[in-house]
């Protein structure tokens, strides 16, 4: 597949017509490379977008809103909203995904149980269309106040239809942040499986679907339930 790497948004248009012009729809697009599920790289694909140069986050004074670049990863992200407004985004704990894709998903992590997925404080988003009718990419900043009906119904889609695959966002963004946690606190739990029996395994499974009835929404848990070849299962 073809590389082509916009080293700002401003180029993201060009690239775009550029690569729908030649490829049409199989041009792909990439941010952090998390997708497990062979949607980029497949022998469908003629030309890759690659996003990794968009990759910064703060506030935008003209616009007085928060903002994270479609190549920006969770570590970058998470580094300059703390250490520049004291904010953070309710997203995963890889630090190294791809907020582009992150966020059209939802962007669910260990803060979403108080805060919810990422995708809900979204409150707009700059992206790059592809207009059909005249052969050529537009940039487009969409949100719910958009005069366009046309835009509204976009924006709602971006918040949750299919991982928002419509077209090429450059930033989102974001009117207000959750402040960031002033500490956190980790527990850790491991079992051997070799001495994990069935009765066991079942009465583990069942009180942690009752510790989750009760959990307060601060407090977030992950059950991993590896493959035996890893020899524990953790908590």
């Amino acid at each position: 597949a073809l590389p082509i790497s916009p080293t700002r948004a401003a180029e993201v248009t060009a690239c775009v017509s550029e690569a729908v012009g030649r490829f049409g729809d199989a041009v792909k697009v990439a941010s952090g490379r998390h997708c497990y599920e062979n949607f980029v790289y497949n022998d469908t694909t003629r030309a890759v977008l690659d996003l990794s140069a968009l990759n910064q986050a703060g506030y935008d004074r003209e616009r007085q809103l928060f903002f994270v670049e479609g190549g920006c990863e969770n570590w970058t992200a998470y580094r300059t909203l703390l250490n520049g407004y004291g904010k953070t985004l309710p997203a995963g704990s890889c630090y190294s995904v791809g907020a582009g894709g992150h966020i059209t998903g939802g962007g669910y992590g260990l803060l979403s149980r108080l805060h919810g997925l990422t995708v809900d404080h979204l409150e707009a988003v700059d992206i790059v269309l592809w207009n059909s009718q005249q052969g050529e990419a537009r940039l487009h900043h969409v949100s719910a106040q958009s005069l366009d009906g046309d835009e509204r119904d976009l924006f709602w889609a971006l918040r949750g239809a299919g991982a928002g695959n419509f077209g090429v966002i450059t930033r989102y963004y974001f009117a207000s942040l959750p402040d960031a946690p002033a500490h956190a606190t980790l527990w850790t739990l491991a079992w051997n499986w070799q001495d994990m029996a069935l009765p066991q395994f079942c009465n583990l499974l069942q009180e942690y679907g009752e510790l989750m009835l009760s959990l307060p929404d601060h407090c977030f848990t992950l059950l991993k339930l590896c493959h035996s070849a890893n020899q524990q299962l953790g908590l």
